[in-house]
């Protein structure tokens, strides 16, 4: 499994190219704010290589540009503090049950694989050069060069040769690493590809010279939502380009609806692997529904406004508990105006259900309100679902007094078999930029806290 940028930018690390800006951003400091955004734009419309090369050149020498590169990296933040999301715990899952059938390679340079490892109970080992894994332990080879500290968070590793700029991606054209080892997986080995792009020099290169030569035909993971909707007809022209284009490099594209369905892509083929017989996902997943349908929004109209005025006395507990949580962590949330919403998917249906909030309470089935299951949903319990992470926004809109919302997704895992189920929506009335929900301002465990209180409470409503 090749593993992208997709488990970093879940866990709120930066993309390729917003790393590349603020190398930028420093290397510019001389300029007047408006001209040293002019002069970056300028910059990386060369491209992203070419751009990373000019950030390199500012830097008097290799050791103070890996020190920024690992500043704009974790832009603050210690790299313990930063925690794998749903596709690294899903593929942390995967390894777990197939040992060492699965091989992980990754082009990025943190740890969150490794972290995902270890919360799964296993003995990660990371490379920057062609080793073997060890018996007992689980490696992550990483293709690119490394950021990260050791396990006791005592010193940072050996960085290995990292690959940003357009002379590294020369230079590692003629590299025996990991030039050799990518060549064996590609030709004796199934390769899956996650949380990619593919535009990548080294990936492109490497699938064309040996990709053909596979023993099986790879797979590609793509997110189908990762733009605007666009006409159906145009979108299932862009999928057959697709896969014309990468059937030449003997790769399968491989399509999901928005991100967070990768996570559970991977989680399934570990499901099918190790249970043949499990349910399908999409009948799973309308189980779960039907279940919290039953419990939280019944049919009878009588018993569907008892169900509202517990939902809501319900949710209105759970803010208490958020609040004695802050008190634990010395924040004082008593003067808070605080909120709580509860959010099912129908995945089935493609829409989120909004069944109930602390504020108020719904007297007719019909006032529901149903928002498209979509990426660009400006929803944020919405976002919680496509994205499988929490979230945060504020979301500016003069309709409603809250001005902090943070979505957390549902997930229920009865029985080793996962979905994610729906999302709760915590809001404040005070502005994102100096909330102290935020990711910004929390205490450190805060967030988690509260993410786990959340979810695990309300995950019991959509399990028999």
């Amino acid at each position: 499994m090749f593993v992208g940028a997709g488990v970093s930018t879940e866990a709120q690390l930066p993309p390729w190219n917003e790393l590349v800006r603020r190398l930028l951003n420093e290397a510019g400091g001389d300029l007047a704010e408006d001209d040293r955004e002019l002069w970056m734009a300028a910059t990386i419309a060369e491209g992203p290589l070419a751009a990373a090369a000019i950030a390199r050149a500012f830097r008097p020498d290799e050791l103070d540009f890996r020190r920024a590169l690992r500043a704009a990296l974790y832009a603050g933040r210690r790299p313990g503090d930063v925690k794998p999301g749903a596709l690294a715990g899903q593929i942390a899952w995967l390894k777990k049950k197939l040992g060492p059938r699965l091989r992980l390679t990754t082009a990025n340079y943190d740890g969150l694989l490794e972290a995902a490892l270890r919360e799964a109970g296993l003995n990660p080992v990371s490379y920057v050069r062609k080793r073997k894994e060890p018996t007992e332990r689980a490696a992550v080879w990483h293709l690119h060069g490394r950021l990260m500290r050791n396990a006791a968070d005592s010193d940072w590793l050996e960085v290995g040769q990292l690959v940003l700029t357009e002379g590294d991606y020369a230079r590692s054209a003629h590299a025996v690493w990991p030039e050799e080892f990518v060549a064996e997986c590609l030709k004796g080995s199934l390769c899956v590809f996650v949380g990619l792009s593919m535009t990548d020099p080294n990936f492109i290169r490497w699938l064309y010279r040996y990709g053909g030569e596979a023993q099986h035909k790879h797979i590609a993971v793509f997110v189908r939502q990762g733009a605007k909707t666009v006409k159906d007809e145009v979108r299932k022209k862009l999928e057959q380009s697709a896969a014309a284009r990468w059937e030449r490099a003997g790769v399968k594209p491989v399509w999901t609806n928005y991100f967070g369905e990768v996570a559970q892509f991977v989680h399934e083929i570990g499901l099918r692997v190790t249970d043949p017989t499990a349910d399908e996902f999409g009948k799973r997943a309308q189980g779960r529904l039907s279940v919290g349908r039953r419990t939280l929004v019944p049919k009878d109209p009588e018993r569907f406004v008892e169900a509202q005025e517990d939902i809501s006395s319900w949710l209105g507990s759970l803010v208490d508990e958020v609040r004695k949580i802050g008190v634990d962590l010395g924040l004082d949330l008593a003067n808070e105006d605080l909120g709580l919403g509860l959010w099912a998917a129908d995945h089935a249906a493609g829409v989120a259900e909004l069944w109930g909030t602390s504020e108020q309470i719904w007297l007719d089935p019909n006032a529901i309100e149903q928002r498209p299951i979509h990426v660009g949903s400006r929803w944020v319990g919405v976002a919680a679902i496509t994205r499988g992470v929490p979230v945060e926004q504020d979301p500016a809109v003069y309709t409603t007094r809250w001005r902090f919302i943070r979505g957390i997704p549902i997930i229920v895992e009865s029985l080793g078999r996962r979905s994610v189920v729906g999302s709760l929506t915590l809001t404040s009335a005070t502005q994102l930029d100096t909330c102290p929900l935020s990711v910004a301002r929390a205490p450190l465990g805060f967030l988690p806290a509260i993410d786990e209180l959340l979810s695990s409470n309300a995950s019991v409503f959509f399990v028999d």
